[in-house]
C-alpha cells in the first residue's frame, strides 16, 4: 500500500510526502518528496518497524480525518489488526479556516472520500467565479492557487484562458505546470494550443513537461500558431522526461509533419 500524506496534523516534513507499506519486511517506509528538474526525487526513511519476535505485516495505508495513520496488517499467519498512528500531541494541528474559499482549497487529503464529502458540495456553491477569484489571486499561498486550479478542472468547465495567462504572469512554476495539465483536460481550441506552445518555451523543466504532455493528448497542433512549439528545445531537454513528452506529442496524430520538422532540425 502507498498513501501520499496531504493532512496537517503530522509536522510539516510529512506533509506532501509518501508513505509505503513494505509486508516483505514488516517496515512502513516514508518518502519525502523534493522536486528536481521535470519531476521528484525522493530517498527512503524507516517510519515503524518491529523490534526482536513481534510480528507486523502491513498491507495496506490511510490517511483518518483525525489526520492519523491507519495501517492494516495481515498475512503469514496473523490476525488482520489496523494500528491508528497519531504524532504526539498533535503539534501540526491548525485550525479551519472560516474562509469559505480557504476551506476548500486548504481541505485536508483532499481526494479521500470523507473530505470531498466536506470541500465540494461548499465548492460548488460557491461557484467558479470564487475559485477563479483564488487561483489569480497573488496574496494567497501557491499552494492554494494551484488547488483552485485542480478544482475549477474537476467540478467545472476548467481554466479559462484568459485565467491562465493571469496565473502564469505570477511566475509560480509549480502552479504554471498545474495550468498547463489543466488546459490539457479541457475543450481543445487554436488559444489553448497557442498557450501550451509558449509554454513548451518555458524556462522551468516542470512546465515544460506539463505542457508537451497536454500537446500530446490534443487532436491536432495548428500549424498557424503565432509561436510554434519548441520542437528543438524538447529534443535537447536535459531532462529525459522533457524529451519523453515532446516525443509522446511529436507521434500524435499529426505525428508525421512533427517527425519531419524534428528530422529538420
Amino acid at each position: 500500500g502507498l498513501v501520499a500524506y496531504r493532512h496537517r496534523q503530522f509536522p510539516e516534513r510529512y506533509r506532501g510526502g509518501l508513505f509505503a507499506a513494505c509486508w516483505t519486511f514488516g517496515r512502513v517506509y516514508f518518502l519525502p518528496l523534493e522536486r528536481r528538474g521535470a519531476s521528484f526525487v525522493s530517498h527512503v526513511e524507516t517510519f515503524i518497524e518491529t523490534t526482536g519476535d513481534v510480528g507486523f505485516a502491513p498491507v495496506d495505508l490511510a490517511v483518518a480525518p483525525s489526520g492519523d495513520l491507519l495501517v492494516a496488517t495481515g498475512g503469514r499467519g496473523t490476525r488482520g489488526s489496523v494500528f491508528r498512528v497519531s504524532y504526539g500531541d498533535k503539534p501540526g494541528a491548525i485550525p479551519h479556516p472560516s474562509d469559505d474559499v480557504q476551506q476548500v482549497l486548504s481541505a485536508d487529503d483532499p481526494l479521500s472520500a470523507w473530505s470531498r464529502a466536506d470541500w465540494e458540495p461548499l465548492a460548488r456553491r460557491l461557484g467558479s467565479d470564487r475559485i477563479e477569484s483564488a487561483a489569480v489571486d497573488r496574496r494567497r499561498p501557491a499552494a492554494e492557487r494551484l488547488r483552485a486550479v485542480e478544482v475549477l478542472t474537476e467540478l467545472f468547465d476548467g481554466v479559462t484562458v484568459a485565467a491562465a495567462r493571469r496565473i502564469i504572469a505570477l511566475d509560480e512554476s509549480e502552479v504554471t505546470a498545474r495550468v498547463a495539465w489543466a488546459l490539457g483536460r479541457r475543450a481543445y481550441t487554436d488559444a489553448v494550443a497557442e498557450l501550451l506552445a509558449e509554454l513548451t518555451h518555458d524556462k522551468d523543466l516542470f512546465v515544460q513537461r506539463a505542457a508537451w504532455e497536454s500537446l500530446a493528448t490534443a487532436p491536432m497542433i495548428p500549424e498557424s500558431l503565432e509561436r510554434a512549439p519548441n520542437w528543438r528545445g524538447g529534443m535537447r531537454a536535459s531532462d529525459r522526461r522533457v524529451r519523453s513528452a515532446m516525443l509522446l506529442a511529436a507521434r500524435g496524430p499529426r505525428s508525421e509533419e512533427h517527425t519531419s520538422e524534428l528530422q529538420s532540425h
